[in-house]
């Protein structure tokens, strides 16, 4: 499935087989469909030694599932916006790429659709402009995935109003429809409509009607 890099030593920690020899293919080497190499032997996960380091043997990245090549053990390295292995941080720490996501959503909150403004001076937290975070358009908790496309930059209010909900009844609650979601994307790049369009809402509204009383007025 893949090649193992020559410097990899290779080991399993249930039957603690060791596999150094530089050179070596990797036909031996199960390669399961979970992105994993596992043992020929006992089926258990291998891990890779590389540079000091002890990590879980995969074929494709945890996050994406592209294929890992060279010393790659657990991510790929995939690039955005002069971030490597973007993947990594998608997965870990979010909160770094706020600041890019805020850039390329063209300043609008991914829940609200207003804009996303920086507080007066870098660390004026006092000011009574809104700060922001990132959100998970579909909810870890309810197996969303931990990718760079499932993230947004939001106002930290609107994340906190919509925790694990769907962003759908989200939106509903804070009096949006279809038709004001067009309208606030009307002057955005394409690229930041794709990514704050969101699932229609006329439908859900039609079927289960509005709540009695707005979020935000």
């Amino acid at each position: 499935m893949r090649k193992v890099y020559p410097s990899m030593m290779v080991r399993c920690p249930q039957c603690d087989l060791v596999d150094g020899r530089p050179g070596r293919n990797a036909d031996m080497i199960l390669w399961a469909t979970d992105g994993m190499a596992r043992c020929p032997d006992c089926g258990h996960h291998l891990n890779a030694q590389v540079g000091g380091w002890t990590k879980p043997l995969r074929w494709a990245c945890q996050a994406c599932g592209d294929p890992l090549k060279g010393r790659q053990t657990t991510w790929c390295s995939r690039t955005w916006r002069g971030w490597s292995k973007v993947c990594s941080i998608a997965w870990d720490k979010p909160a770094l790429l706020v600041n890019d996501l805020r850039i390329v959503q063209d300043n609008l909150c991914g829940i609200c659709l207003d804009p996303l403004k920086r507080p007066r001076k870098r660390n004026d937290y006092t000011s009574p402009w809104p700060t922001f975070e990132v959100d998970h358009v579909e909810p870890v908790s309810r197996g969303g995935p931990r990718l760079l496309a499932n993230l947004r930059a939001t106002h930290s209010a609107c994340n906190q109003i919509k925790k694990a909900r769907p962003l759908a009844e989200v939106r509903i609650q804070l009096g949006l429809d279809d038709g004001e979601v067009a309208t606030r994307l009307a002057d955005v790049s394409d690229e930041a409509r794709a990514m704050l369009t969101g699932p229609p809402l006329d439908e859900l509204i039609a079927r289960v009607g509005r709540p009695q009383q707005r979020l935000v007025e």
